[in-house]
């Protein structure tokens, strides 16, 4: 039996040892590439040691970082109810109708290798009525807009739209229906 644990420790231990010398270059690696859009979305791991076995695998409290934008960056966020054939909303406004479409055209300017913008429309409580999310790639300012219907009409109250980059949010515009 002792030689059965020599023989299962010279064969386990060097795998251990690489295995652990290989996260730690890893996370080396890791630490340097946060800033990118792409791993900004995902929360820092755990090591989870020897076959998971040491440690955890569990997400950390940690809040992942915000996207790296560069030069771009919202200027503006407008609601109304129409848009212009630049998709730029015509009237800004921040009560509507219960029929009424409802818009929010967002200005961005700067340049950016690619990026997502999101739309998260919520009602007062935080109930979710849309979210929706484009790819965008700018050149220069640019305007993406984003939109809600109710053909049935919206209940009367308070409601809100988040815009997000990367899904972090940057800009909230609050708004009501009478």
């Amino acid at each position: 039996m002792p030689r059965f644990r020599l023989i299962m420790f010279t064969v386990i231990a060097p795998i251990a040892l690489s295995a652990c010398h290989g996260k730690t270059e890893d996370a080396a690696k890791g630490a340097q590439a946060t800033t990118a859009p792409a791993a900004a979305n995902k929360p820092a791991k755990k090591d989870g040691g020897l076959f998971g076995l040491f440690g955890g695998n569990a997400a950390t409290d940690e809040p992942a970082q915000a996207p790296e934008l560069g030069e771009f960056k919202i200027a503006t966020v407008t609601l109304g109810s129409s848009v212009d054939n630049e998709n730029n909303v015509v009237a800004g406004k921040t009560v509507f109708t219960p029929r009424e479409p409802i818009y929010a055209a967002v200005l961005s300017t700067g340049t950016h290798q690619g990026l997502k913008i999101s739309a998260k429309w919520t009602t007062a409580d935080g109930q979710l009525i849309a979210d929706t999310e484009q790819t965008l790639v700018p050149a220069s300012a640019t305007i993406t807009t984003f939109s809600v219907r109710n053909p049935g009409g919206w209940p009367a109250g308070k409601y809100q739209v988040a815009i997000s980059i990367d899904r972090h949010p940057m800009e909230t515009r609050s708004f009501e229906v009478r």
